[in-house]
């Protein structure tokens, strides 16, 4: 049995965990408050040694950035309010990640892009 605590996202639904909308909040937040201008973002996910990421690069049109790496795999997402300026966050899988990070780039209305290594 699966021991994760994970929203249900599905293909035609999503019921998100409480702490999911806050942390996009309160990310979308930090991230307006150290960049000035429109904001764009990068999305990368990849893998190194036996771990899975997604890495997002936010940039401010005039100035500021802001960087976030998710680890994914964790048996609980750790939503770090304690610390929200660390850089890396350690979520369930890779849709949870997508998800909250898909929030976090709606709430800051970034213009985002998909990279690659």
């Amino acid at each position: 049995m699966d021991s994760r605590v994970v929203s249900d996202i599905g293909p035609s639904w999503t019921k998100l965990q409480p702490e999911v909308q806050l942390w996009a909040s309160r990310m979308a937040d930090l991230a307006r408050s150290k960049m000035d201008g429109s904001i764009s973002a990068i999305l990368r996910p990849y893998r190194h040694l036996s771990g899975e990421y997604l890495s997002v690069e936010m940039v401010g049109q005039k100035s500021g950035s802001m960087s976030v790496t998710i680890a994914v795999g964790a048996v609980r997402t750790n939503f770090g309010f304690d610390d929200l300026e660390r850089t890396c966050f350690d979520f369930s899988d890779m849709t949870e990640a997508l998800t909250m990070v898909g929030l976090l780039l709606r709430d800051t209305d970034a213009h985002v892009s998909l990279g690659s290594f």
